[in-house]
């Protein structure tokens, strides 16, 4: 499967190998449940993540694709706080992440965004985004200093849906490492990360 087939994805790019990540989280007070294993990542996210949350407990996993093996990717259930722990993660471990959402026309959430943190500084400092403002109607919204890989004549376009959309994600994405449209994009050949939040051990 690949992203092409989903109405709705989200997923973070942050600047760390994973076993640095496992020593930081199991040093938070038995906040998080942690597996650290080879695992199937495309049955436990389609299967107990994607777009949901079950039992008052939030999910994610952080893994290599094999495509991308030098790159860690997290992926998170619906409704969990990820973003926010990728920040708390780079916070603590003065890195980088880059946060994107992705929705086209057929998803519930009408936002697309993507979002870079910067660790050190402890703040967003590139984020882009169009979503439906008040009264139902798009807006488009940027801050910061273009990133390398951004067309920004994207956000010239006269139609706000245009400016940022599942295409120009895809393409940002390959940009930076990551091919959406890679039927391994799911697939790993190291230990994987997967994390449950509101869960103690």
């Amino acid at each position: 499967m690949n992203v092409m087939e989903l109405n709705s994805f989200s997923f973070t790019i942050i600047d760390c190998d994973i076993l640095s990540i496992k020593n930081y989280l199991e040093k938070q007070n038995n906040r998080y449940s942690i597996t650290y294993e080879n695992m199937n990542i495309e049955k436990i996210y389609f299967e107990n993540m994607y777009l949901q949350q079950l039992n008052g407990v939030a999910r994610g996993i952080f893994y290599n694709p094999e495509p991308a093996s030098n790159l860690t990717v997290v992926l998170g259930d619906g409704y969990g706080s990820w973003g926010s722990l990728c920040n708390k993660i780079s916070s603590n471990l003065l890195i980088n992440n880059i946060q994107i959402q992705i929705n086209d026309e057929n998803s519930d959430v009408l936002r697309n965004c993507i979002i870079l943190y910067d660790g050190k500084m402890q703040k967003h400092i590139r984020e882009v985004q169009g979503h439906m403002g008040d009264f139902n109607r798009m807006e488009f919204i940027q801050a910061g200093t273009p990133l390398w890989f951004e067309n920004i004549d994207y956000y010239k376009k006269r139609k706000i849906m245009d400016r940022l959309n599942k295409n120009i994600l895809i393409e940002y994405a390959r940009k930076i490492g990551i091919d959406l449209t890679d039927n391994n994009l799911f697939k790993s050949n190291q230990k994987n990360l997967y994390v449950e939040l509101g869960k103690r051990i």
